[in-house]
């Protein structure tokens, strides 16, 4: 048995070698539904959905475990003052919660240090930073598949780190400088695996940039700092602002010239001037 047929996407037929056969099984067939066909581009995004879909379990399962984790090691945290507690079972400061963040620190810590990281972490508290990068990390999970989102999720991370760090510096003076950076570089070898996109650790992420950038910091000017805002707000308004309009009966529009063309088409007498 074959199928036969001059058009075969609209009148399915059988051949069995018998014509009167033929006949009558091929009158009793029913038409071919062309919108029912396999179309090779609804496979591909099918399967690309799956894809998409699995990429985002995948991430979310790996950060919703590494959370409970870290809720378990800091379970037996001992309250130190306030929000700050102290555990035996952690290795680097760090900050997590997203209604009441907490400081955990890790026992044995000397005054010196303990001064710069509490100030460190306070800085994101103020900030709100224990929501902002659990937000950002959510965008990653639904773009993990663009490089450009793991690029800007690093350099965001990077970023907060680094203007916690001036903070610190602007409130201790340019005395604290070489205690913070032993402080940063101590912990950076301490840590063990990164942590989940919640929490904020002391010594998490860019350690060599963000001591380069303690050692070379310098308050900036007043006059600087309100140049760069002026050229912000320059550029944000220029790049929000609607361009000038076309001057009266300019061909601005696809549609309109695609309009042209079809009447002069349809007339034969050639296209019009456009004026």
């Amino acid at each position: 048995m074959c199928l036969r047929s001059d058009r075969p996407n609209e009148y399915p037929a059988v051949n069995i070698g018998t014509d009167i056969v033929n006949q009558v099984v091929n009158a009793s067939l029913p038409p071919a539904t062309p919108a029912g066909s396999v179309n090779s581009m609804q496979i591909i995004m099918v399967l690309a959905a799956v894809i998409w879909l699995v990429g985002i379990a995948l991430l979310l399962g790996y950060s919703v475990v590494s959370y409970l984790k870290l809720l378990d090691r800091v379970r037996t945290a001992t309250l130190v003052d306030g929000h700050v507690f102290e555990s035996d079972r952690v290795t680097t400061p760090f900050v997590y919660g997203f209604t009441r963040p907490r400081i955990v620190i890790p026992v044995g810590l000397r005054n010196n240090e303990l001064t710069y990281i509490l100030e460190h972490e306070l800085t994101h508290i103020r900030r709100r930073d224990y929501l902002i990068k659990p937000f950002a990390f959510l965008v990653l999970t639904l773009h993990w598949f663009n490089p450009l989102m793991w690029i800007s999720f690093m350099l965001m991370s990077k970023d907060m780190e680094m203007s916690c760090d001036e903070s610190v510096l602007r409130k201790l003076g340019n005395r604290a400088k070489a205690g913070y950076s032993r402080s940063l570089l101590a912990f950076s070898v301490k840590r063990g695996r990164p942590l989940s996109g919640s929490p904020l650790a002391f010594g998490e992420s860019s350690i060599h940039a963000r001591i380069n950038n303690i050692l070379n910091y310098k308050k900036p000017k007043v006059g600087a700092v309100a140049a760069a805002c002026v050229i912000s707000v320059i550029f944000m308004v220029g790049f929000t602002a609607n361009p000038a309009g076309k001057q009266e009966g300019s061909v601005d529009q696809p549609g309109k010239l695609a309009s042209v063309w079809a009447n002069a088409l349809v007339s034969r007498d050639g296209p019009p001037a456009i004026r």
